[in-house]
């Protein structure tokens, strides 16, 4: 399938948008334009926000370009990819470099290399190999990345800064940016896959240059977006290897995130410890009321020891995989009500569940949906949540 259409079609959107919401028809009607620069224009435009409810006091920003950049955005990453790719290490500790999908249906356009279980195996092998594991990430990541710093890393900080009116892709990607975001050089926008394919050309960059001037060494680090750990033998080295990466960091604008540096030492563990119960859990059709709310009770005890985890989301993920009997739907519409009242983002995985049993045809108790919608967005209209105020408008059409 044709790059642009993929991006277009499947990229757009943050992926935390409710299902209903698609781009395929634009990707339709666009993807085959002979000339994307005259219908995306040069005039400016602004990203429309959309704040994702993720834990009960933090709505983190997402973001949803105005469809003449994007459109630019997309033109320029699938038309020059390879170009682009080759600046992509595929060195293993890169976990995240982007891979288009082959098959897009219910899927993003890119993805990264690693993912679940293929990277917590990188995580304990780098942990088997070394004492001492740095742990850091970039503070505020795609909001602080600096469009002028697209060309920097495409073609060199040297040659970019005295080339910066020459027709090249570095300079064509900093004002596609720029265009999409009002003009604005900082930051780019969180939730596309354009903006995640260019995070990674920016990061390959640091760590390259990095590892051509000896600061680090190639089978030592693992990253997955912002988030590294780099295997050290002793402290010194833990702190020269911190101070090399905030030096590096700074030449491209950025700094490290001073809350999440770690130096770790002894077995840790690679995955969030309530991971375990809950994949132990037989995740069977026909789970009747006495199980279910046997499991409820479990995971809400879950939920209440690790509060900062997404536990809830996990575990109507996982049931997505199975079907409770038709005696215990009832129960299980108040389980899903309740999930629905805590304010950590979990109304898109709510929704799903809704739909799914409507869709087979079990009765929805109506009087009940409509009291925890209303209640519902009333409380986010004060607190500004875009996500839950999207959702209610879908999951109201099942009332």
């Amino acid at each position: 399938m044709n790059r642009l259409y993929r991006l277009l079609a499947y990229g757009y959107f943050p992926k935390e948008l409710p299902p209903v919401f698609s781009t395929r028809s634009f990707a339709r009607e666009t993807f085959s334009l002979n000339d994307i620069d005259l219908y995306a224009g040069k005039k400016w435009q602004r990203p429309v926000p959309y704040l994702l409810q993720q834990k009960t006091h933090y709505r983190r920003r997402l973001d949803i370009l105005c469809p003449n950049a994007f459109l630019r955005q997309a033109a320029l990453i699938a038309t020059h990819y390879q170009d682009l790719n080759a600046r992509i290490s595929p060195l293993p500790g890169n976990c995240s470099r982007p891979a288009f999908n082959r098959k897009t249906k219910f899927q993003r356009a890119v993805r990264p290399f690693a993912i679940g279980r293929g990277y917590s195996q990188k995580k304990l092998e780098l942990r088997s190999r070394f004492p001492l594991i740095l742990e850091l990430d970039i503070k505020n990541y795609y909001r602080s990345v600096y469009t002028h710093s697209i060309p920097w890393a495409i073609h060199g900080k040297d040659y970019a800064k005295t080339h910066l009116r020459e027709d090249n892709l570095g300079n064509n990607l900093d004002r596609a940016f720029q265009a999409g975001q009002d003009g604005q050089t900082i930051g780019i926008p969180t939730g596309p896959d354009t903006s995640f394919i260019i995070s990674e050309v920016i990061l390959c960059r640091i760590l390259d240059d990095m590892l051509s001037n000896g600061l680090i060494q190639r089978d030592r680090f693992l990253r997955y977006y912002d988030d590294m750990e780099y295997g050290c033998e002793s402290e010194e080295e833990a702190h020269r290897v911190l101070a090399s990466f905030e030096d590096r960091l700074r030449d491209f604008e950025l700094e490290v995130n001073p809350d999440k540096i770690q130096i770790l030492s002894g077995p840790q563990h690679i995955e969030s410890p309530w991971l375990f119960p809950l994949r132990a859990v037989e995740w069977k059709e026909g789970i009747s009321t006495n199980l279910l709310m046997e499991m409820f009770s479990f995971v809400a005890e879950l939920a209440q020891k690790y509060p900062h985890d997404h536990v809830f989301r996990y575990f109507l993920r996982k049931m997505r995989n199975t079907i409770v009997t038709e005696e215990a739907w009832n129960s299980y519409q108040r389980i899903l009500l309740s999930v629905f009242q805590e304010n950590r983002g979990n109304a898109k995985e709510v929704f799903d569940q809704f739909s799914y049993y409507r869709y087979i045809g079990w009765k929805i108790d109506q009087g009940a949906l409509k009291e925890a919608l209303d209640r519902k967005v009333q409380h986010q209209l004060t607190r500004g949540a875009t996500s839950e105020r999207e959702h209610y408008r879908f999951v109201n059409d099942l009332s």
